[in-house]
């Protein structure tokens, strides 16, 4: 739970994205992992506020870790909550160590909920409890004994809804087995162009990049793109290859429109209601709007058998210069993968399903 830190840190966002918890929660936990939420450091560098200091603490300059950590309703809620052997590390490491190595835990703290759930659910509750004391006063707050009661009942909340079996078949989980199944690419039906798309990062600082390939019903190339993204999250890569890959689309007379992705967390992003302090936000609302256009668009999961050339264009697009590039013609290094998706060349891979039914999980 409280490891002290390396310089080989497992990359914190990878956790945030797999924790249990409600989207805001995660959310916020990225925004905390960037140093982006607004305690009082951060508003007087924005102009925002004229003192940087806790409106608790006078002495103390509102960091994320003064806030979410060592302010006294914070530290005594982890004190509560943290084994006494861990408590030295827990309150001494830095924020990216702190992050770091609680977010990865997953012991079970009771409840059986496992404590990244339980410490990221802390962090959103005692941030929200930090704003109605700055905001709306110091009385609005809940004396610490209640914020720790509150912490637990929420989290216990939370996590049961959050954790619960995604198919059932009555009031039990289904139980869930794998079949082996060709998958390729398959071309649109006849007055529809298909558009693939992928995105690939090299780790947090090193390049990212997406790539996409349009064609029509026969297979035939219509056109395709490459883009250097410079530095960002495999997630936010994907998202930009959608965004391009439509505009592309577009632009290439498009009307009937099947685009596809192996990234079924994009597709689910681009779905659902999006929280206004999600990171990709913004993004995510250009999507939409293009999507929006006066066409018809399907967006749609493929696995990476059947998304080979958008797979090729995504990885050779991270020794581009930054920007995006458009293909009129296909690179030399895809052809043959084109040739194949014509001949209906398919791979053999395990599918996870759900007995007795025909939904793919």
């Amino acid at each position: 739970m409280c490891s002290t830190g390396s310089s080989n840190q497992p990359r914190i966002w990878s956790h945030i994205w797999k924790l249990q918890v409600p989207e805001r929660v995660r959310c916020f936990a990225w925004l905390v992992a960037h140093n982006r939420i607004s305690c009082n450091e951060q508003r007087v560098k924005r102009h925002l506020s004229s003192s940087p200091f806790c409106y608790r603490c006078p002495l103390q300059v509102e960091t994320p870790l003064h806030a979410l950590r060592d302010c006294p309703p914070a530290a005594y809620t982890w004190s509560r909550l943290v084994p006494a052997e861990r408590q030295f590390s827990f309150f001494s490491n830095s924020l990216e160590q702190w992050l770091s190595s609680n977010l990865k835990e997953e012991d079970k703290l009771g409840g059986d909920i496992p404590w990244n759930a339980y410490f990221s659910i802390g962090l959103w509750n005692l941030w929200k409890n930090r704003n109605d004391g700055a905001f709306n006063g110091i009385e609005k707050t809940l004396s610490p004994p209640s914020l720790l009661q509150a912490t637990k009942i929420k989290a216990d909340l939370w996590y049961k809804a959050w954790s619960a079996p995604r198919r059932v078949l009555g009031r039990r989980p289904v139980s869930l087995q794998r079949t082996p199944t060709e998958i390729g690419w398959s071309p649109p039906p006849a007055g529809w162009d298909k558009m693939n798309v992928d995105g690939a990062a090299n780790g947090r600082q090193g390049p990212a990049g997406a790539g996409g390939i349009l064609r029509n019903s026969e297979g035939r190339w219509i056109g395709g793109f490459v883009c250097s993204l410079g530095s960002c999250s495999a997630i936010l890569a994907e998202l930009w290859g959608i965004y391009h890959g439509l505009g592309v689309a577009w632009q290439q007379g498009s009307r009937a429109l099947i685009l596809e992705t192996d990234s079924q967390m994009a597709l689910q992003l681009i779905d659902k209601r999006t929280d206004p302090l999600h990171p990709h936000s913004t993004l995510l609302g250009a999507i939409r709007r293009r999507i929006a256009r006066d066409w018809v668009v399907k967006l749609a999961h493929t696995y990476r058998e059947g998304n080979r050339a958008a797979d090729w264009l995504s990885k050779h697009s991270l020794v581009y210069p930054y920007g995006k590039l458009e293909l009129t013609t296909p690179p030399q290094g895809i052809q043959h993968i084109i040739r194949d998706d014509c001949r209906g060349t398919t791979f053999t891979r395990s599918i996870v399903t759900a007995p007795h039914t025909h939904l793919a999980l």
